[in-house]
């Protein structure tokens, strides 16, 4: 059905049956619009007080808001009318109609225990042999946090690298302390192994080796 006026009214409703097309020549306002047919809006406008309803919608990852809808030029052509912000409430909350929302959760709670999850509390559980390599001139996670974490690990052992890409040269660290981290699979260490001090890696001042990890 075609409205050469477009439609005016704020608290009627349109309905558009399945294989039905709405299209307006002028620019509408609608209470509510429930289609499941096509709404050919060309580049007009149309405005809903109430309540938009598109059967064609799908849902999931399959959700398309504008289903059977076809449009011309830029913009949106399916406006909410008066105040469509959203906001959160509820425990926890603040600045919940804001862009800027925060959700505070407490002590999580599994069973009758809570926990807190800092991990640096569990890390003298650790019972593996552990080798913790860190890049020396990393800015964002400054070394000497990795070097405590070794440090409480039990009989932990401790390798840097430098790297141009400072924080990223995580990623290459395989391949430029290959000989450390292939000694230390291997059980064979030795304190001039790259990344331990001495070596061609920048010196991380290992702590002493475990008993028996050298060969």
């Amino acid at each position: 059905m075609r409205f050469n006026s477009g439609i005016q009214g704020s608290t009627g409703t349109v309905r558009v049956a399945s294989g039905a097309t709405f299209q307006h020549d002028a620019a509408s306002v609608v209470g509510n619009l429930i289609t499941a047919g096509t709404l050919a809006l060309a580049d007009r406008t149309i405005t809903v007080h109430s309540d938009y309803n598109n059967a064609n919608f799908g849902v999931g990852d399959a959700f398309n808001r504008r289903a059977n809808v076809t449009t011309s030029g830029a913009g949106n052509r399916i406006i909410a009318a008066g105040d469509a912000n959203q906001g959160l409430s509820g425990a926890g909350v603040t600045n919940g109609n804001t862009t800027a929302a925060t959700l505070t959760i407490g002590n999580v709670r599994v069973g009758s225990n809570t926990f807190t999850y800092n991990i640096n509390n569990e890390l003298k559980r650790i019972k593996a042999r552990t080798l913790v390599v860190h890049v020396q001139n990393d800015q964002w996670l400054m070394v000497e946090n990795a070097r405590k974490a070794a440090a409480a690990v039990p009989d932990a052992l401790f390798a840097t690298l430098s790297d141009p890409g400072a924080h990223y040269g995580v990623f290459r660290a395989p391949n430029i302390l290959s000989d450390t981290i292939g000694a230390f699979i291997e059980n064979r260490f030795t304190a001039k192994l790259p990344g331990l001090g001495g070596g061609d890696g920048e010196g991380g001042g290992a702590p002493g080796k475990p008993a028996g990890l050298a060969k």
